[in-house]
Formats: structure tokens, C-alpha cells, sequence
């Protein structure tokens, strides 16, 4: 193996050992939102997610935008549900493939909750963006 092969393999390797927290939700809606969303991987939808007012969470480890199918918000007495075919524009926006996310060089999708059911979603990160810890409520 030439040492250009060698390089790129060792990076692959050590690449793949990297933890993908990829997909960020960014709640700008004025008030605070409760989430769940499923994941192609799972049967079961996810645990409802607190998220407060120009607050944002990190769904779980490895779950990345392309795999989601569905998305639930509780905005105040309002329930905005969003199919898998309703996300396509979301998936387009922060379009990637399977190599580039296994090997965690895909950056960030950051989707913003706007309010009363308007979503966007871009690689860019949000101006202000402030992480927290996920919530999960019942």
C-alpha cells in the first residue's frame, strides 16, 4: 500500500471513531415547544423533548436528518405534525450521503423551528445558537 493510500485509510479509521450529534433543532417559535420525532431506525417515535424559547437541542447520537420520517411539534394547544414527505425540503437543505455521514465529514443540520408549523433548515449555524441539554417530559 502507497503511503496516499495508508494516509487515507488511518484518517477513515480515526474518522470513524467520531461521536455525530448532527442534527440540531433551534427553537426561535417565541415560547417553549415540546418534540418527538422518528427515526427510520426505530419502530417507537422518540421521547417527547422540552425545548425552550431561543433554546436549541441535539437529537440523539447518529440520527441524522435524511433518516428522520416523521416530526411532531406541541407549539402552546396546537400539534403540527410533519410526514416524511413533508421534510423533503428539510432533507434537500442539508443534503449529504451515506459515505460522507459514516465517515462524520457531513457538517451540522440545524433546523429551525420558526413557529405555528414553519420549519428551515441549512448547514449554516444560527447566529445566537444556545445548546442545551435535551429535556424529555411526559
Amino acid at each position: 500500500m502507497n503511503k496516499r493510500a495508508f494516509a487515507i485509510a488511518s484518517l477513515m479509521f480515526f474518522l470513524a471513531g467520531c461521536d455525530a450529534w448532527p442534527t440540531v433543532i433551534d427553537n426561535r417559535s417565541g415560547q417553549n415547544i415540546k418534540l418527538r420525532y422518528h427515526d427510520s431506525s426505530y419502530e417507537e417515535w422518540s421521547a417527547p423533548l422540552l425545548i425552550r424559547s431561543d433554546k436549541a437541542q441535539r437529537l440523539a447520537l447518529e440520527h441524522w436528518v435524511q433518516d428522520m420520517v416523521g416530526l411532531r411539534i406541541n407549539e402552546g394547544r396546537s400539534v403540527y405534525s410533519f410526514s416524511y414527505a413533508s421534510l423533503a425540503p428539510i432533507r434537500k437543505a442539508c443534503a449529504s450521503n451515506l459515505v460522507a455521514r459514516r465517515l462524520k465529514i457531513t457538517p451540522d443540520c440545524y433546523i429551525t423551528y420558526l413557529g405555528k408549523g414553519q420549519l428551515s433548515s441549512s448547514f449554516a449555524k444560527p447566529e445566537n445558537l444556545s445548546i442545551e441539554d435535551a429535556v424529555i417530559v411526559r
